[in-house]
């Protein structure tokens, strides 16, 4: 069970989302300004409300990284809140307020088990912002092109394929 904790300017709070009646997650609903940051508790999960109001909604993602916070954010928007959110919010997901249970229980998931190391994969290691795999610190250069990486995947699944770098 996750630690959730909604803000919201709306008067009825299970309009916001309605699929999270549905779930079994303790729901902490605050008033959507910023001086409900401090009543947050450390572990939780941080939704917020962006359907009415999408300037607010920044503005607090903002506050919440400026404070140094490690809390996931993740967005409630309409179809159309889609086009105005980028990679400047500094969101961890989003989400449509009319999302079934199983996508709203599968990004809570997510966003609480979020990692921030790189991932590891068989002895490399994948930074999930750099563009070239690395291993032992030394970074490795593929042997065939992006566009061929399917097939090679599909018929080896258990190989990591990289030039040797020891010749």
């Amino acid at each position: 069970m996750t630690d959730l904790t909604l803000m919201t300017f709306a008067s009825d709070p299970a309009t916001a989302l309605p699929s999270l009646a549905l779930l079994s997650h303790r729901v902490r609903v605050l008033p959507m300004d910023a001086s409900s940051l401090v009543k947050m508790p450390e572990n939780t999960v941080l939704l917020l409300d962006a359907r009415d109001d999408l300037a607010s909604a920044k503005t607090l993602c903002n506050l919440v990284h400026a404070s140094g916070l490690p809390t996931p954010i993740m967005l409630i928007v309409t179809e159309g809140g889609f086009t105005a959110v980028n990679a400047q919010w500094g969101i961890t997901d989003m989400v449509v307020t009319s999302a079934s249970p199983a996508e709203v229980e599968g990004r809570l998931r997510l966003a609480s088990e979020q990692r921030t190391s790189p991932v590891p994969i068989r002895g490399t290691a994948q930074d999930v912002t750099a563009e070239t795999p690395s291993g032992r610190f030394v970074p490795a250069t593929l042997w065939w092109t992006p566009m061929d990486t399917p097939q090679i995947s599909t018929a080896n699944p258990s190989i990591w394929h990289t030039r040797n770098l020891n010749s």
